[in-house]
C-alpha cells in the first residue's frame, strides 16, 4: 500500500515537472496560449515540487497574459493552505491593487502587517494604494516614515511625485534637487521627475484656466494666464492654451499674436500651427485654415488636424470633401455636421446684399463662398406717395451669381420696374472678392429713368456704382465703408460716402429646433452717411446739395431655426439733416425691417421682407414711404 501512494506522488511530481517544462519552453517561444495553459496545470499539480521563485514565475506568467483571475485564485489557495506565507500575501496585494481592488488589496497588507509590522514591501505596497485611491496625505506620512530609516532612491521618487499631486511642485522640485544620486541612472530620473513637475504644474495652470472657460468667465481665464506669462514668458505651453483662449472668446488678432510669438522661436512646433490653421477658421478664413491643414496632413496624419479640415470643408461648402474624411474618422459629431450644413446658407444674400444689415454670423457665414451659382428672382414694391416728386415703384429683376474660385463671385441682373405709370429696363452687374480680413464688394446698375422728374428738362440715364469693403475684426464686431456714385446726367451726379460698425451683443446658442423668444440674437450697428449732390434747378425741382445722417439699427433674430435665422426685426432711428438750395431741413427717422426666411425644398428658399418708415423734418416737412418685398432664390 505504502509502495503504491509513494509512485503516484512520483508520477504527480514528474507530471508537474514536465508541465512546468513545457510551459518555460513554449514561453520562451512566445508561444502564449499553450504556455499558459501548460503552467496552468503545472499549478494545478503538486505544487511542492516546486519553489516558491518557480511558483512565482508561472503565476507572474498567468497574470500577465490575461489570466489573471487563475493567479489570484492560486495565491488564495496558498495562502488558505498556509496564512503566514508573506512572500504570497505581498503579491496577491500587489495583483489587487494592479486590478483596482483596493479595498482587498489594502486588507491583504494590513494582515501582513500585523505579522511582519516593520515590512518595508509591505509599508510601500500600502503606500501606492493610497497614492492610488487620491489619499495622498496618508501616502506621504508612510513615505516618510519609510526614509526615516533609511534612503531608497524609488521611495524618494514616489514622495516628490506625491508632492506633486498636491500641487506642491516647488516643494517637490527642491526636495528631488537635495537628493544624492549614486549613478547616472538614477541622475537622469531626477532630470525626468522635474520635467515632469514643471509640465504638471503647467497643466495644473491651464487647468485652472479652463475652468473659468467652462463658467464662461473668457476674462478671468485670460488675465490669469497673462499673470502667468509675466512669470514665465518661455513657456510655449501656457502661451498656446492663452491663445485658444482667446479665440473661443472672439479675440483673434490678440490669440494670433501669441500663436506667432511661438512660432517666431519654433517655426515647426506643430501644436501653434495646428492651432494656428483653427483660429483661422474661427476667424472665417477657412482658405487659409485649409491650406495649413493639408501642409500638416501631408507632413503626419493625425485625426485632429482631419477634423479641423474636415470642419474647415464644411465651412466652405465642400460637402464631398467633408464626407470623405468623415469616412475615415468615423465621428459622430463630425456627420452630423454634415447633414445640417445646407449646400447654401440661409444667409446666402448676405455676400450679395451688402447694403442690408444682416450679418448675424460673422464667422463662418461671410468668410469664403458657401455654395454654387444661384439664381434669384426679386419683386419689389415701394410707396412714398407723401412725398412730393414721390409716387411708387414696383419692379421684377433676376439675378445669376457664379463662382469664379473661392476668392471671387460674379453676377449680373436684369429687371423691368414699372414706375409712376412708366416702363422701364434695368441691368447691371457685381463682383464680390474674399480677402482674408474681410470682403470686397462692387457693382454697377443702368436704368433708363427717362422723364421720370416731369419738372426736370433733361432726360434721366443713372448709372449707379457701389463699392463696399467689410473689415471682419471678430466672430463679433465688424466695420465698413460704402462709396456709391450716382450720374443722372453730365449737370447731375451724387457721391455717397456711408462708414458703419457693427458688434453683435449677444451670442446665440445653437439649437436644432425653434427657439422663441429666450434666445435671440442680437445685433447693433451705427451708421453715419454724408451725400455730395451736384445739380441744376429747372422748373422748380430743387436737388439736394449734402446730405448727412446718423443712424442706429438694433437686429433681434426672434425665431431661429437649424442655427439659422427664420425671421427677424431690425427697428432703427437716425437724425439727419438736408440741404435743398438755401434751406436746411433737420429732424428724425424711425422705421423698421422685417424678413422672413424659409427653405421651401432642398436648395430653394422663400424670403419675404417688409420695410416701413416715417421722416419728420422742422417746418412741418414728412416723408413716410413703404416697402414689400419677395425673394426666390434657388442654388444650384
Amino acid at each position: 500500500m505504502f509502495l503504491t501512494i509513494l509512485a503516484s506522488l512520483l508520477l504527480a511530481n514528474s507530471a508537474a515537472t514536465d508541465y512546468y517544462t513545457q510551459g518555460t519552453a513554449l514561453a520562451e517561444k512566445e508561444k502564449v496560449e499553450q504556455a499558459t495553459e501548460s503552467y496552468r496545470k503545472a499549478l494545478e499539480s503538486d505544487i511542492s515540487s516546486f519553489s516558491w521563485s518557480e511558483q512565482l514565475e508561472m503565476v507572474n506568467y498567468l497574470y500577465e497574459h490575461n489570466q489573471s483571475d487563475e493567479a489570484i485564485d492560486f495565491l488564495y489557495s496558498v495562502l488558505a493552505a498556509d496564512p503566514d506565507f508573506i512572500q504570497a500575501r505581498l503579491t496577491l496585494a500587489l495583483y489587487l491593487q494592479h486590478d483596482q481592488e483596493y479595498e482587498k488589496a489594502l486588507s491583504e497588507i494590513d494582515k501582513a502587517l500585523e505579522q511582519t509590522p516593520d515590512s518595508r514591501a509591505a509599508l510601500i505596497i500600502k503606500a501606492n494604494i493610497f497614492f492610488a485611491t487620491d489619499e495622498i496625505d496618508k501616502a506621504i506620512d508612510i513615505y516618510e516614515e519609510i526614509l526615516s530609516q533609511d534612503s531608497i532612491f524609488a521611495v524618494e521618487l514616489a514622495l516628490s511625485y506625491a508632492y506633486m499631486k498636491k500641487e506642491e511642485f516647488e516643494k517637490a522640485k527642491n526636495y528631488l534637487l537635495q537628493l544624492q544620486p549614486e549613478n547616472e541612472t538614477e541622475v537622469e530620473q531626477i532630470n525626468q521627475y522635474l520635467e515632469l513637475a514643471e509640465t504638471l504644474k503647467t497643466q495644473s495652470i491651464i487647468n485652472k484656466a479652463y475652468a473659468f472657460v467652462e463658467e464662461k468667465a473668457y476674462e478671468c481665464a485670460e488675465v490669469y494666464l497673462e499673470r502667468e506669462l509675466e512669470c514665465q514668458p518661455c513657456n510655449y505651453t501656457i502661451r498656446l492654451a492663452l491663445s485658444r483662449i482667446y479665440g473661443l472668446d472672439g479675440l483673434f488678432q490678440k490669440g494670433l499674436r501669441h500663436l506667432y510669438s511661438v512660432l517666431r522661436q519654433e517655426p515647426e512646433n506643430r501644436a501653434a500651427r495646428s492651432q494656428l490653421a483653427e483660429i483661422y477658421r474661427w476667424k472665417g478664413d477657412n482658405v487659409r485654415s485649409i491650406l495649413l491643414n493639408r501642409h500638416l496632413l501631408q507632413e503626419k496624419c493625425t485625426d485632429d488636424v482631419e477634423l479641423s479640415l474636415a470642419y474647415g470643408y464644411i465651412a466652405i461648402g465642400n460637402r464631398s470633401g467633408a464626407k470623405q474624411i468623415a469616412s475615415s474618422l468615423k465621428n459622430k459629431s463630425l456627420d452630423e455636421a454634415i447633414e445640417k450644413t445646407p449646400y447654401v446658407s440661409g444667409n446666402y444674400r448676405i455676400l450679395r446684399d451688402t447694403q442690408e444689415l444682416r450679418f448675424q454670423e460673422t464667422r463662418a457665414k461671410f468668410g469664403w463662398w458657401r455654395g454654387n451659382c444661384a439664381f434669384d428672382l426679386n419683386y419689389r414694391h415701394i410707396d412714398s406717395s407723401s412725398v412730393k416728386f414721390g409716387g411708387y415703384l414696383d419692379q421684377v429683376s433676376g439675378n445669376i451669381s457664379l463662382p469664379i474660385n473661392i476668392f471671387l463671385d460674379a453676377g449680373a441682373n436684369i429687371g423691368v420696374a414699372h414706375v409712376n405709370d412708366r416702363v422701364i429696363v434695368t441691368g447691371g452687374g457685381k463682383t464680390m472678392v474674399r480677402l482674408p480680413s474681410g470682403f470686397l464688394f462692387a457693382s454697377s446698375q443702368y436704368a433708363p429713368y427717362d422723364g421720370t422728374a416731369e419738372s426736370l428738362d433733361v432726360q434721366i440715364r443713372q448709372w449707379q456704382t457701389l463699392v463696399q469693403y467689410t473689415a471682419l475684426l471678430s466672430e463679433r464686431d465688424s466695420l465698413g465703408g460704402i462709396y456709391t456714385y450716382n450720374k443722372y446726367s453730365d449737370a447731375n451726379h451724387s457721391n455717397r460716402i456711408n462708414l458703419f460698425a457693427q458688434r453683435r451683443l449677444r451670442r446665440k446658442i445653437n439649437s436644432d429646433c425653434y427657439s422663441f423668444p429666450f434666445n435671440p440674437i442680437i445685433m447693433a450697428r451705427y451708421d453715419v452717411s454724408y451725400a455730395d449732390t451736384a445739380s441744376i434747378v429747372a422748373g422748380g425741382y430743387f436737388v439736394g446739395q449734402d446730405f448727412v445722417e446718423n443712424r442706429l439699427t438694433i437686429l433681434f433674430n426672434i425665431l431661429t431655426k437649424n442655427n439659422q435665422p427664420v425671421l427677424d426685426i431690425a427697428p432703427s432711428g437716425s437724425y439727419s439733416s438736408y440741404s435743398t438750395g438755401t434751406t436746411r431741413l433737420k429732424g428724425w427717422f424711425y422705421g423698421v425691417c422685417s424678413t422672413c426666411n424659409n427653405e421651401i425644398i432642398h436648395n430653394l428658399f422663400l424670403t419675404l421682407a417688409v420695410k416701413g418708415g416715417n421722416y419728420r423734418y422742422h417746418g412741418g416737412v414728412k416723408y413716410d414711404y413703404y416697402e414689400l418685398g419677395a425673394r426666390l432664390r434657388y442654388v444650384f
